[in-house]
């Protein structure tokens, strides 16, 4: 017997964030996070809680390889491969970073959580990466309140940022660059969105 398989016609646009000139922070031994966010996000997109789905992934950068004049103008452009997209939702993975083993650590997500949608989303998310236990949950952020954000102030695309863990930080490191911690994630990710929608389905 076949397992059954869900059809959604959702469309999501995962942002690697940072790239190329612009690299982001870097762990204690230079691994840049240009690098880390890519990776995370195209397991993201190609894993199997989203394919198995027939989820329309769209990335925003699917390598090292873009070109812009100032980082305002390439989160301008991020934005706009979402409004073309026609996208319900855009994702963007990022690192944090602070002083070298100074303590910070964990993940955090943020969002404009006036859209109830993208709120019960992030929900999802966050209690999926909580069960993985790798890091502590540094909760989620209201852009609102915490600071603006340009690809979620900006974006007419209920969008959340997830930083997904301290670059500075050894343990949180050592997690998020290796393969295992890095599938870890992305699938934790990619189980929270999947749960959201089919809670969508099942009100709808």
């Amino acid at each position: 017997m076949k397992e059954e398989v869900s059809v959604y016609e959702d469309t999501v646009v995962l942002d690697a964030g940072d790239g190329a000139m612009y690299a982001g922070s870097r762990s204690e031994n230079q691994v840049y996070e240009k690098h880390m966010n890519l990776s995370i996000t195209k397991m993201i997109g190609g894993g199997d809680y989203l394919t198995k789905r027939e989820i329309h992934v769209v990335y925003t950068r699917e390598d090292d390889n873009i070109t812009f004049t100032s980082q305002v103008k390439d989160l301008k452009r991020r934005i706009k491969v979402a409004e073309r997209a026609d996208a319900d939702y855009f994702i963007s993975i990022h690192m944090n970073s602070s002083k070298y083993n100074d303590g910070a650590s964990g993940f955090e997500i943020y969002t404009d959580n006036r859209n109830k949608d993208i709120a019960a989303l992030v929900k999802k998310i966050e209690s999926s990466l909580t069960s993985l236990n790798y890091t502590k949950n540094r909760g989620i952020k209201n852009t609102r309140e915490s600071g603006q954000l340009y690809v979620i102030d900006n974006n007419p695309v209920p969008s959340m940022l997830i930083d997904a863990g301290f670059i500075s930080d050894p343990n949180d490191f050592t997690y998020l660059n290796s393969r295992k911690g890095q599938k870890e994630v992305s699938e934790a990710i990619g189980f929270g969105l999947l749960q959201h929608l089919e809670d969508k389905n099942n009100k709808s």
